[in-house]
């Protein structure tokens, strides 16, 4: 009997699966139906005879869809972070939560320090100012908003793929990497960093880069504690998740100059309210969560997806399994 794949959300029409995919799922007796689901019942009224959930990542698999999908055997999400899918539910029911890691790690990693980069040579600002006719000389308002990173201290929250390739990535500019992740093997001598405590992070380092993936361990993992420890010239690079960092309490601290600044690619609610405070500040820099996109890591993560698909629709191991 073919495999029934449910390929959902509010993003089929901007990432849909090509004729030539469908095609190859056919080959190992896939059958590929798309449905958009945006909550739970869409779930259980176009899923409910799928064995595999190819998911985009844009809306939440419940506790209650996946007890409810009697023939579900395996969750696919096409990203690296897999926070939207409960993956415990997932691991009572024996099904299979697999994800495509690494796929958008060199984008991931350019686009960190892009970020950092625009942040410390305030780069947002003087190319509005430049845009608005406003060409003007540094003075001393000018050196004071334009650094150098050489011979900093920064710290990477998570060392996995991403993580590895940030410190690859700063290594030429000489700074000096400090990396904290309980569960990775972490090369020093290979990647040029030093393991430590995120405390230690937090006390150490001026650039703190946070590449986690959200866990219940990871949720607020930035809080009151750590922001305390903090330099005063310290700046936040989030290109994890939103909820890493308690929000309200980042927010007060730049609100106060406790810290200097963050640049953001990911917010604790996406798309970010237009009512946040921090839109409005001039020492925080943002992007749309798009840090990991490009054409190429677009067709690696179908292709890893479908990878996966395949093993678990004939029987064999997954190779990406999370749960």
């Amino acid at each position: 009997m073919a495999k029934k794949i449910i390929v959902f959300n509010d993003y089929i029409k901007q990432a849909p699966i090509e004729k030539e995919h469908i095609e190859m799922f056919k080959e190992y007796g896939i059958e590929y139906i798309g449905a958009d689901c945006e909550n739970d019942e869409d779930f259980l009224n176009y899923a409910k005879d799928a064995d595999i959930i190819f998911d985009q990542g844009h809306v939440k698999i419940s506790k209650k869809v996946i007890e409810n999908l009697p023939k579900l055997r395996a969750i696919l999400r096409r990203g690296i972070g897999y926070d939207n899918v409960d993956y415990v539910a997932a691991a009572q029911k024996n099904v299979c939560v697999s994800n495509t890691p690494g796929f958008c790690a060199d984008e991931v990693s350019t686009h960190t320090l892009a970020l950092l980069l625009a942040f410390v040579r305030n780069i947002p600002i003087y190319h509005n100012l430049v845009k608005d006719g406003n060409w003007t000389n540094l003075g001393e308002q000018g050196y004071a908003n334009m650094e150098s990173i050489y011979g900093e201290n920064a710290g990477i929250i998570g060392f996995g793929n991403i993580g590895k390739m940030i410190a690859e990535k700063l290594s030429p500019f000489r700074v000096h990497t400090y990396v904290y992740d309980p569960y990775a093997e972490v090369d020093e001598k290979k990647y040029i960093v030093k393991k430590t405590s995120l405390n230690e992070i937090c006390k150490l380092c001026k650039y703190i880069i946070l590449v986690c993936p959200l866990t219940p361990e990871t949720t607020n993992m930035i809080d009151e504690e750590q922001f305390k420890l903090m330099r005063k010239d310290a700046v936040i690079i989030n290109v994890g998740r939103g909820k890493l960092i308690n929000e309200k309490v980042m927010i007060k601290y730049l609100q106060d100059k406790k810290i200097a600044g963050a640049a953001l690619d990911v917010f604790d609610q996406e798309p970010i309210q237009k009512d946040n405070s921090m839109l409005k500040m001039e020492n925080v820099i943002f992007s749309p969560h798009n840090a990991g996109i490009s054409p190429k890591s677009k067709v690696k993560s179908f292709n890893m997806g479908f990878e996966e698909i395949i093993r678990i629709a004939t029987g064999q191991a997954p190779t990406c399994r999370v749960n």
